[in-house]
């Protein structure tokens, strides 16, 4: 305990020639590995916590398939945006990532309005209740904004085209 309370004041202790500690100097040095190395190990420890509290519920056959799926897939993907981070544009890495998270989303939401509509309050299961009609009502209003901002715009691009021609 004392070997690792001197390193630590010894690595804290402030170099008289550039007033920096040599952590900041490090952590400045290594901070493009840190980044993914910390955001690395946080999701993993959320993984091991989500797949533990799994395990309560289902047999332990259960768990190397999915394990092993998630590992090949999710090294898949990270090759691919290895390979691919420099010959991919940056916006369309951020609309697929934007599009696979909207439906992730999508996934998550119809989920709990199943769940929902299956037990409301008392218990009982209610096929085809007011989740589903409420989430329908939402995608249905959605998709009409999207219609009426697209067909404005067609408008607006129409007319000022129009107005060139004259």
């Amino acid at each position: 305990m004392a070997k690792l309370s001197i390193a630590l004041d010894s690595s804290a202790q402030t170099t008289k020639e550039t007033g920096t500690s040599r952590i900041s100097t490090w952590s400045k040095k290594y901070a493009m590995f840190l980044l993914p190395f910390i955001t690395v190990l946080r999701e993993g420890l959320e993984c091991v916590i989500f797949v533990g509290g799994v395990s309560f519920a289902a047999p332990a056959t259960a768990f190397p398939l999915p394990v092993v799926t998630g590992l090949l897939g999710g090294s898949a993907i990270g090759w691919l945006i290895y390979k691919g981070g420099n010959t991919v544009r940056l916006q369309w890495f951020l609309i697929a990532s934007t599009c696979v998270l909207y439906l992730v989303a999508a996934g998550l939401l119809s989920r709990a309005a199943w769940s929902f509509d299956m037990y409301q309050v008392c218990g009982r299961p209610c096929w085809g209740s007011w989740g589903s009609r409420i989430n329908r009502d939402i995608y249905i209003l959605t998709r009409a904004s999207v219609k009426v901002c697209q067909a404005s715009r067609r408008g607006r691009r129409g007319d000022r085209s129009r107005s060139r021609e004259l």
